[in-house]
């Protein structure tokens, strides 16, 4: 009799975690990202508000290259006091993040 109760106890929390498993399952939000690929342009393609934030940030910088984004953002080399750095903005002039 304690073995049937003790089965009956597991089979139901069994049967209780499965279905709070599924449950959780049907909530979860799934983010699919594309990987961002960048072309080459003319630096004198830049929108003027990253031109601007640039001059602003790197005052004696100058830019090398330039690259457009699948996502409309915009990867930029500049050079300044013998260092290159790589920094990418959106349309607005706004650093988004580091480039690599």
């Amino acid at each position: 009799m304690k073995k049937a109760l003790f089965l009956a106890v597991v089979a139901v929390s069994l049967l209780a975690t499965a279905t709070s498993e599924a449950v959780a399952s049907e909530n979860v939000k799934v983010e699919v990202t594309e990987e961002v690929t960048y072309q080459e342009i003319d630096v004198k393609e830049l929108p003027a508000a990253v031109i601007k934030s640039i001059k602003v940030e790197y005052v004696d910088g100058v830019i090398t290259k330039a690259f457009k984004g699948t996502d409309s953002s915009f990867k930029v080399e500049i050079k300044l006091n013998d260092k290159n750095h790589k920094v990418c903005y959106n349309k607005e002039g706004k650093k988004i993040e580091n480039a690599k």
